[in-house]
């Protein structure tokens, strides 16, 4: 179930795991927005239309709800973190659940991309 809530965020023949290295793979579903000052998250749940126009992408986050293990209700997650977990082996998972519960960084500097190669 959160396999097709991903793909129901990406454009259709978009590959957040295999695509072109150089291109990024933008999310289309909801977004969490950075307050760049303070670094904290604004929690938004905006879903962006393909082909709108993005004011401050930088500080745009892709997110998605899932439902937890033993969890009642969704939570939201980043999806650089989402994929990662997903995707990685088990040292870069235990490394990855060291790391503060924030966004990755993604060296094209844009929160929207989900490409896992960037």
């Amino acid at each position: 179930q959160v396999l097709r809530k991903i793909l129901r965020g990406l454009e259709r023949h978009a590959d957040p795991l295999l695509g072109g290295e150089g291109a990024c793979v933008m999310w289309y579903g909801a977004t969490d927005t950075l307050d760049s000052e303070l670094g904290t998250s604004q929690q938004g749940r905006a879903a962006l239309g393909r082909g709108t126009e993005r004011v401050h992408a930088d500080r745009q986050q892709a997110v998605l709800e899932v439902l937890k293990p033993g969890a009642a209700k969704e939570s939201m997650v980043y999806m650089g973190r989402l994929l990662a977990l997903l995707f990685a082996g088990d040292e870069a998972t235990e490394q990855l659940m060291l790391l503060p519960k924030e966004p990755l960084t993604m060296c094209c500097g844009n929160g929207l991309c989900v490409h896992i190669s960037h």
